[in-house]
């Protein structure tokens, strides 16, 4: 049995559709995350599996329990789930240990057992020596761990987590974003994470789920969407690509292609989705990773060199082509030198436009 499942989810606001037909299943501890950009429907997913925001249609399921259906809408607090929000709404006017304790008080836990389990969570989360401190004397990587540990100690089925690092900054983000996962491994808790980070999901997740437009664009492991677009917003907004538009000249079967790029530049390609024919036009996507120097390549020229310590982002112009690598950082080269290129066969996508 699934952890959670969502068949055809739709949501209106009015004449405006949110989220179109989304489906998917989470299954017992997996972490996945809902990425895509603003707008495009990923936290009124969250919110209606969180029953804080009704579905217009679909259903959603948490383990063997209907919680949304034509309309019957099973209440947030019965839906044993637990959301940490990107503001943490941590309790200013409450200590540490009452903010975390919440949830226990209001079912009806014993002050024995409800000091044991705070005691326990808090030392989890790294704030054994927090618990008579209040919110206003709290960091916001503090303040956040308070959230995390409110949000477990009930054991929910699921966590739900709205961008709950977007308001820190990029370091302790980075260092935050292990700490969950290590902390989400060792509860074994089927969790959901919203962001619009793509670097974010790729580190996190066992799977991705991108949306657009309310829309499932792609889903699955994060080296599949990065690999294997699916289309070219998928090629876009998930790392960092040249994407140029070729010529498909040859098919050899099994999703392999030969393609043109500008005058006479011709390298194999996977098709991401089959239908490609010989003669037709591809969008070909070419990761900045697998371009690199060799002798035996072919003739660019350097354009820019952009040094940012692990790496080189570099640009190269061939013939019409604009062409950008990432070079290792130990590389000598300079802008206006005269180069040969070597792009990596196995890597080379054509991807469709949509």
């Amino acid at each position: 049995m699934n952890a959670l499942e969502i068949r055809d989810l739709m949501v209106r606001y009015g004449d405006v559709l949110a989220v179109d037909r989304v489906s998917f299943a989470a299954s017992e501890g997996e972490f996945v995350s809902l990425l895509g950009p603003s707008g495009c429907g990923k936290t009124t997913t969250l919110r209606c599996i969180a029953g804080l925001e009704s579905a217009s249609s679909g259903e959603i399921r948490i383990g063997a329990t209907t919680v949304a259906r034509d309309g019957h809408e099973t209440p947030p607090e019965q839906r044993g789930v637990n959301m940490v929000f990107q503001s943490y709404a941590v309790w200013p006017h409450m200590t540490v240990f009452e903010n975390v304790a919440y949830g226990l008080r209001t079912r009806g836990d014993s002050k024995a057992e409800i000091a044991r389990r705070v005691a326990e969570t808090l030392q989890l989360v790294g704030l054994s020596g927090f618990a008579e401190r209040y919110g206003t004397e709290l960091s916001g990587g503090q303040q956040q761990r308070v959230a995390v540990a409110r949000a477990v100690i009930t054991e929910p089925h699921l966590l739900l987590f709205d961008e709950p690092l977007s308001n820190l900054d990029a370091g302790l983000r980075e260092r935050m974003r292990f700490e969950l996962l290590a902390l989400q491994r060792r509860l074994g808790r089927t969790s959901i994470y919203v962001t619009h980070d793509q670097q974010e999901a790729m580190a996190m997740s066992d799977r991705i789920i991108l949306m657009d437009h309310g829309r499932i664009v792609q889903q699955g492991a994060p080296r599949d969407l990065y690999e294997r677009p699916a289309n070219l917003f998928a090629a876009s907004f998930i790392g960092n690509a040249n994407l140029l538009t070729g010529q498909v000249t040859a098919a050899h079967g099994e999703g392999r292609f030969t393609v043109r790029l500008g005058d006479d530049l011709e390298l194999s390609a996977l098709a991401a989705r089959p239908g490609w024919t010989p003669d037709s036009q591809a969008l070909v996507c070419i990761r900045p990773e697998n371009i690199s120097l060799d002798s035996a390549g072919f003739a660019a020229t350097t354009t820019r060199v952009s040094y940012l310590g692990a790496m080189q982002s570099c640009e190269f112009a061939a013939g019409p082509l604009t062409l950008r690598a990432d070079l290792p950082a130990r590389t000598r080269i300079t802008a206006g030198e005269h180069v040969r290129l070597h792009i990596d066969p196995a890597s080379v996508v054509l991807v469709p436009e949509t």
